[in-house]
């Protein structure tokens, strides 16, 4: 009975090893930091107009592994991370910043048809925001820091296509809710490839 089992995982992951890939893919992370309400608190407590300008992306990449179960569905999993979305305000005499970046982990299922290029993902990321910033009032700088961590859920499409023995090109966006735990979402596009062993 011990041989057979030890045969019938022998068996499933040679399979499932003939079958694995590794990917990378970078491009960029779309969040928004509610920069309008920040500005709009501001101006209530200063009594006075603030002005402020910000990001609504930065740089973002992704690395993963996977493996097919079937000829038609994979599981994924990986790790992403950005660079900072940053917002900055200003009124008289004093101005203010902030900055967010994202990192985390994520495990999806993917449906991709043989005859298809395209591919759906859905499935679960752990992920944390850190978050940075200063004011500036009269010439004196006052610092503080920030983080959240907590899981989501996660949905995207993507589209694949043969580069090479073994190598595929990929193109995806995918959306992260609650990033960091929070009741904030991020997008991201991205494009890469991935090999086949």
């Amino acid at each position: 009975m011990k041989k057979k089992i030890a045969l019938l995982f022998l068996a499933f992951t040679s399979t499932s090893f003939a079958q694995s890939y590794v990917g990378i893919e970078g491009g960029l992370g779309f969040a928004d930091i509610g920069a309008k309400d920040t500005a709009q608190t501001l101006a209530n407590l200063a009594g006075q107009t603030v002005s402020y300008k910000y990001e609504r992306a930065t740089v973002a990449g992704r690395v993963y592994v996977g493996t097919a179960l079937a000829k038609d569905i994979r599981i994924e999993a990986g790790y992403f991370s950005t660079g900072n979305i940053e917002a900055t305000y200003s009124t008289a005499g004093a101005s203010a910043k902030e900055g967010y970046s994202v990192s985390g982990f994520e495990f999806s299922g993917i449906f991709k048809p043989e005859t298809s290029p395209f591919l759906f993902k859905a499935g679960f990321h752990n992920s944390k925001v850190n978050g940075s910033g200063s004011i500036s009032i009269g010439g004196t700088t006052y610092a503080a820091s920030t983080e959240s961590s907590g899981n989501g859920f996660l949905v995207g499409l993507g589209y694949e296509d043969k580069f090479g023995d073994d190598t595929f090109w990929q193109t995806g966006i995918t959306y992260y809710n609650k990033i960091g735990g929070t009741d904030q979402s991020a997008t991201l596009v991205g494009i890469g490839i991935l090999k086949k062993f």
